[in-house]
């Protein structure tokens, strides 16, 4: 039957109550955020504010529902208008501590501990989990898609999210930090290590600048930046938790961007500036140098002997890829861990060596069977030397290096012909190489017939 009129009378009282006094509460907030730039609100504010907004977001909801429920098809002007009221006084104060907790939690961050033996900084898990609750919180105050465009802008490319990952937020720790002169007189004496210098330059400007009397140790500096690539990937994850995909996006361009800059940092590739004394010239570097002068032209099997030595094979294929910093670092397993980030640098990594040993099979001059032999000898020592304790990465790197070990098979092909037989029993044209790259290959063979080609 009909609702009596004084109990539609009562919630209406409730809600124009509720309004006037939220109102009182959210006029001083606002203009406490306003004065002091949410920088002085301590924990126990934050936790009030929070239980307000609980209240809020509850009461909210109800009266929507009781209103639904008493008035079905006419529901009250004044109610409505009432409620948006309500709605909006909601989302100021959920703005508000929403842009408080994420700038707390970005200013009180420290390293911690994202999975076993993965570092990475606790603010990419804490504003995640402060804008989860948000966005569940405003579906049930009904302002879900306005809240969304808030914390859309906390995660977009240049907003607080962003910067902080820029500003190394909780990367690097003062207990790694050296007076510059002992990191200088430290890398005089040490000439084993061989890259680890190239780190220092690489990442100065965003860490310290010219002016600075303190300078991090070479392991901290890299653990640093193996945090801020954590801390991406943390903010990555997050987005796709947040159902943020246009963000989300970019912030992969931006791990994948992190990735390439720290391998090449430390690993070295095409257009990487390098040192000009071979003591401090960065894997890629040494490896390119050992192509260009023992190249796989050999003639004679006294030639292919020694050059298949193991220890030249050791000194200059094997030892450059091991003393390499990042590839102890992760050889060590307590760096990345195993897991999906680990694996993405693995790759990338790979993919540098990979890309460099077929660019030598192609510019190297023409080889015979003793040089494709030697070939296949130095790929699979590079390979080796990269799977040293990656039990993560070993189905990656075989991926990458997929084209260099299909290059010098057919490098090793007694005849052309065989190159057909060998595909037709694959049961394709051509399996990982092109077919242009296929006769580009087979054409550094210097035996075989052009016209077979």
């Amino acid at each position: 039957g009909d609702v009596p009129n004084n109990i539609l009378k009562v919630i209406d009282r409730v809600e124009t109550k509720m309004v006037d006094e939220i109102g009182k509460v959210v006029k001083a907030i606002i203009s406490w955020f306003y004065k002091d730039a949410v920088e002085s609100v301590d924990s126990a504010n934050l936790a009030s504010l929070d239980k307000i907004l609980d209240d809020v977001s509850y009461a909210s909801n109800l009266l929507l529902r009781y209103n639904l429920f008493l008035r079905p098809s006419t529901p009250s002007t004044t109610t409505s208008q009432t409620h948006a009221t309500l709605k909006a006084t909601y989302l100021s104060l959920e703005t508000s501590l929403l842009t408080s907790a994420v700038n707390k939690s970005i200013k009180t961050s420290t390293v911690i501990e994202v999975q076993d033996n993965v570092q990475g900084p606790s603010y990419c898990d804490d504003v995640y989990a402060v804008c989860l609750k948000a966005l569940q919180r405003s579906d049930d105050a009904g302002v879900e898609e306005e809240m969304k465009t808030t914390v859309k802008k906390m995660y977009e490319e240049g907003g607080v999210v962003w910067k902080a990952v820029e500003r190394n937020v909780a990367c690097f720790v003062e207990e790694g930090r050296q007076e510059i002169k002992d990191v200088d007189e430290k890398a005089k004496k040490s000439t084993l290590d061989m890259f680890a210098s190239a780190l220092l330059d690489a990442v100065d400007d965003d860490i310290g600048g010219a002016g600075d009397v303190w300078r991090y140790s070479e392991e901290e500096r890299l653990t640093g930046v193996l945090r801020r690539v954590v801390g991406v990937w943390m903010c990555w994850r997050g987005c796709g938790g947040l159902d943020l995909e246009e963000e989300g996006s970019a912030w992969k361009k931006r791990l994948e961007k992190e990735i390439e800059t720290l391998v090449e940092s430390n690993v070295g590739g095409e257009g990487v500036d390098e040192f000009e004394s071979i003591e401090k010239s960065l894997p890629w570097r040494i490896l390119s140098l050992t192509f260009d002068r023992i190249d796989f032209c050999v003639k004679d099997p006294e030639t292919f002997q020694k050059l298949d030595s193991d220890e030249i094979v050791e000194k200059f294929v094997v030892r450059p890829v091991d003393e390499c910093r990042l590839v102890q670092f992760l050889t060590k397993g307590h760096k990345l861990g195993e897991d999906e980030i680990a694996l993405m640098v693995y790759r990338v990594i790979a993919r540098q060596f990979a890309k460099l040993f077929y660019k030598s099979i192609l510019t190297t001059k023409k080889v015979g069977p003793w040089g494709a032999m030697l070939a296949q000898k130095y790929l699979r020592s590079v390979m080796k030397a990269l799977l040293n304790d990656w039990d993560c990465g070993e189905m990656a790197l075989r991926e990458e290096f997929e084209k260099c070990s299909e290059a010098v098979f057919l490098l090793g092909l007694e005849k052309v012909k065989d190159y057909a037989m060998f595909y037709k029993a694959q049961g394709r044209s051509v399996a990982v190489l092109g077919e242009d790259e296929v006769r580009r290959v087979l054409g550094q063979r210097e035996d075989f017939d052009e016209r077979d080609l």
